[in-house]
């Protein structure tokens, strides 16, 4: 039986390896984005803007599919949320649901939900909606469709192919008052 791998130890004056276990199977490496060629605008995506402090509760029903009818149904949402004129990014999927709690300084707030695909949409559908409750419990209701949702990504540039088994991705954007995303 093969012994587990050894954590490393501090050795001063040699070559030191951040990873626990060695030899370290991580790289890392800079995508350069500019504004002009790898931003996106945003703001005619459905949307909704708080005004008030409290706690903001999102929920994500149904699904959408950018392509022909014999590929697989997507059961996830795009969700900008966009705090003190910085924007986070992150993926709500179906049947789920997202709390924000904000206060007086981050308002106004805004969440826009996309329906991203790298694919041309060709026969495109969804049923996909999104509830909002806000912290004055009343509550709202975005119908996805992909002509207000859909945000065609096939047309911008890639990040070129890794050769590895995972990839770790840290972004950080802002978002203008002309609407784009950078």
């Amino acid at each position: 039986m093969a012994a587990p791998p050894a954590v490393q130890s501090f050795n001063f004056g040699a070559a030191q390896n951040w990873s626990p276990f060695g030899p370290s199977a991580f790289t890392h490496g800079i995508v350069d984005l500019t504004t002009a060629g790898d931003s996106v605008d945003i703001s005619n995506l459905p949307n909704i803007t708080v005004n008030q402090a409290g706690t903001v509760t999102v929920v994500f029903n149904g699904t959408w599919n950018p392509a022909p009818s014999f590929a697989a149904d997507r059961d996830w949402v795009m969700v900008v949320l966009v705090l003190s004129g910085r924007a986070d990014v992150f993926a709500l999927e179906s049947n789920t649901s997202r709390a924000v709690t904000l206060t007086a300084p981050q308002l106004p707030a805004r969440a826009f939900f996309g329906l991203p695909s790298a694919l041309g949409f060709a026969s495109p559908r969804s049923n996909a909606s999104v509830g909002v409750t806000f912290p004055n419990s009343t509550t709202a209701r975005l119908n996805l469709t992909v002509a207000a949702a859909g945000l065609n990504l096939q047309t911008l540039p890639l990040v070129r192919p890794i050769q590895t088994k995972s990839v770790w991705v840290n972004a950080t954007g802002l978002y203008t008052s002309n609407g784009v995303l950078s």
